[in-house]
């Protein structure tokens, strides 16, 4: 059904989805998913583009007048981690919209592992590759790499922070549920 969604004869509340289809272009300025459900979140991603039915890359350019940034830590700002796991959900948002039908929804259900390795600064872009693997039960897993390019090194980092042009900010393990969209109404 070319990732349609549809009822199977399991119970009501039960949906199957079929194997995702790229339906769109493969790069995309990034829109800020759908809120219908929840607070309208601020946009955490600047572009995206799908590798294919499962595997996709962003970006997010981090500005010093991103609105999230402020009082977190006035004297060594950083993008706080909490961000970077909303980088990724969006990301994940955008494929998901994409390669399925845009009425289904996804819900972070679980953070299996994450790990933040590199501080992401202001000025650095955060680039992040996720793999998405569709398990039973309309769940989604997902595994996320990111790594931040820095245009100048801070040359006050300590060991932690410091290193090659392009670092590794964080690695998580993600699980969502995929619903339709009228499923909350």
């Amino acid at each position: 059904m070319n990732g349609a969604l549809h009822k199977s004869m399991a119970p009501a509340a039960a949906l199957v989805l079929d194997e995702p289809v790229l339906t769109t272009s493969a790069t995309a300025p990034s829109p800020v998913p759908s809120t219908a459900h929840r607070a309208a979140p601020l946009k955490a991603i600047d572009e995206y583009r799908i590798l294919s039915a499962h595997e996709i890359t962003a970006e997010k350019l981090v500005r010093a007048d991103d609105p999230y940034l402020e009082g977190h830590y006035p004297d060594f700002t950083i993008y706080p981690g909490v961000f970077v796991i909303e980088s990724v959900t969006q990301t994940v948002h955008a494929l998901v919209e994409q390669t399925w039908e845009s009425r289904i929804e996804i819900e972070l259900t679980a953070i299996k592992s994450v790990r933040f390795t590199s501080p992401v600064l202001v000025g650095d872009t955060l680039r992040i590759r996720c793999l998405c693997t569709y398990v039973e039960d309309n769940r989604l897993t997902v595994k996320a790499d990111c790594h931040i390019d820095r245009n100048e090194l801070d040359p006050d980092l300590d060991d932690a922070g410091a290193g090659a042009a392009s670092d590794r900010a964080a690695r998580m393990t993600l699980e969502f549920r995929l619903v339709r969209a009228d499923a909350h109404e």
